[in-house]
């Protein structure tokens, strides 16, 4: 879909052009209602910016530890490697290490409620019998402090740990 939005939007200016060719009023009166309708958007991302940074918040900071971690993914992982991580960990792994993962982003993750849900069963220690699905595609646990806040006892007895530093442990899932 998102190639779609630059043949989208070119015929839209297209579009455009010809009604300010016709009545330059309405074009004025469009531009005027685009602004109107995007500042919402703008201002919440600021509003949330605003409150997130000054608190440290951790959907805007990972820990060194965390950093590191993700140095190493992007090192020595294959790129198309499939990281389990938690909901707030798999928002930063794509985009610092080009890597999938099981649940990232909720409007860029397939069947994301469902991913989701087996994500925090599975750092919870109760994981489902559909959920060893997911397990199928997954090529790395990645257990740090965001995982256990989760809260869940999760026993990684059967898989390999490739890394780790004080924070972070991360394991191969061996097939």
């Amino acid at each position: 879909m998102m190639g779609l939005y630059i043949p989208v939007v070119g015929l839209a200016v297209m579009g455009l052009w010809q009604m300010a060719a016709v009545n330059p009023r309405m074009l004025k009166i469009l531009g005027v209602l685009l602004l109107l309708f995007s500042l919402p958007t703008n201002l919440l991302l600021l509003t949330i910016s605003a409150q997130g940074i000054p608190s440290h918040s951790e959907l805007f900071y990972l820990t060194n530890d965390e950093s590191a971690a993700m140095e190493w993914i992007e090192k020595n992982t294959p790129l198309d490697a499939v990281i389990l991580a938690s909901p707030n960990t798999g928002l930063f792994i794509p985009a610092r290490t080009g890597r999938g993962v099981v649940y990232g982003h909720p409007f860029e993750t397939v069947e994301a409620e469902e991913n989701q849900a087996a994500v925090i069963r599975f750092f919870q220690g109760k994981p489902l019998q559909e959920d060893v699905e997911i397990m199928t595609v997954v090529d790395f646990i990645y257990l740090g402090p965001r995982e256990r806040a989760l809260g869940g006892p999760v026993s990684l007895a059967g898989f390999d740990q490739v890394y780790h530093n004080n924070q972070v442990a991360i394991y191969q899932v061996v097939r």
